[in-house]
């Protein structure tokens, strides 16, 4: 066989197992076998797995020479539609390794999968392809290459599957938002309470691949505050406040991540001006809580240490703050 040639087959059965994406020490959710067909190559697929996290792995074997391929990929599906990235690496007889990407598309379900692929290279020796994949929920042996029932085994449903590889990461940006809040001040008899403007430049929640990768919920965020003493007359004993702050969780998610009940820390700095006084800078070091975080809201609560350079003896106190955006 052409080197040229078979190069390029190994490069399209890489494909053929990439709707799901990497490593695969997961359970498996599905058994999918069938064929892969390229201007250039075809092949069949022995044995593609799709994993609870996303990864996949799977085996392929030429139509020629019998040339096997284990292969690990990254998949994201929505329903019945599938997509596929991967940056590959084919192996040689001699040892060497030559680097190409490979995309594709699709639909896939419990029952079967069809699509289409591209796969490219910047190296001469493989030439860039476009093809068809087809797959078939059972499983094949590598010596008889024929289709055969799969081992009876529970597997969760397809929706289970589309769930679980789609919510690896919940990542916002730009989100409107409102808290409301209350000061209580060391200082004896006086209680503050008020409302942001708090708007979330970036929010989310991300799983983490590995113990070195980070993973948790994050946010930063700018807000603007209005405060009024509790006791005094309506237009009295007043201050503002305007910031910027940070927050990050306490956890890092390795290949899942919890949306409820997430503890963070944090801290916002920025400035502040009284009525009665003056203006200055305030800081705010703050623990919190994501209450429940989704793709169109979240809401979370947290209290911080009030600091501030105009009166910090008379107002250095505690604040309590639920906050609530949304993703418009």
């Amino acid at each position: 066989m052409n080197p040229r040639r078979w190069l390029s087959v190994v490069v399209i059965g890489f494909f053929a197992f990439l709707p799901g994406f990497v490593l695969g020490q997961t359970p498996s959710e599905q058994l999918y076998t069938g064929i892969f067909t390229g201007t250039n190559s075809t092949g069949i697929i022995a044995s593609w797995t799709l994993n609870t996290d996303g990864t996949m792995k799977g085996r392929w074997v030429t139509n020629r020479d019998s040339v096997s391929l284990e292969v690990n990929g990254k998949y994201r599906k929505d329903g019945k539609q599938i997509v596929f990235l991967v940056d590959g690496v084919v192996k040689l007889a001699t040892g060497e390794t030559i680097v190409l990407k490979i995309t594709g598309s699709g639909e896939i379900s419990h029952v079967a999968g069809h699509g289409a692929y591209t796969q490219f290279s910047d190296d001469e020796r493989i030439s860039n392809d476009v093809g068809t994949w087809n797959v078939v929920s059972g499983f094949a042996t590598s010596d008889s290459l024929s289709l055969q029932k799969p081992p009876s085994s529970p597997r969760p449903s397809e929706e289970s599957v589309a769930r679980k590889a789609a919510v690896q990461e919940i990542r916002n940006a730009f989100l409107p938002g409102v808290s409301a809040s209350m000061i209580n001040p060391f200082a004896p008899g006086i209680n503050y309470v008020g409302g942001n403007i708090h708007y979330a430049f970036v929010q989310g929640i991300s799983s983490s691949s590995s113990s070195s990768n980070f993973g948790g919920y994050y946010e930063w965020y700018s807000d603007i505050g209005y405060f009024k003493e509790l006791r005094s007359t309506l237009n009295d004993d007043i201050f503002f406040t305007f910031a910027l702050g940070v927050n990050l969780s306490f956890e890092k998610f390795l290949h899942t991540y919890r949306d409820i009940l997430v503890p963070y820390f944090g801290a916002k700095m920025g400035g502040i001006y009284f009525n009665k006084i003056s203006g200055g800078l305030y800081l705010e070091p703050t623990l919190g809580m994501v209450l429940v975080q989704t793709k169109s809201f979240n809401v979370n609560y947290d209290f911080g240490l009030f600091l501030n350079t105009v009166s910090l003896s008379n107002y250095i106190g505690l604040q309590h703050s639920v906050v609530v955006n949304f993703n418009l």
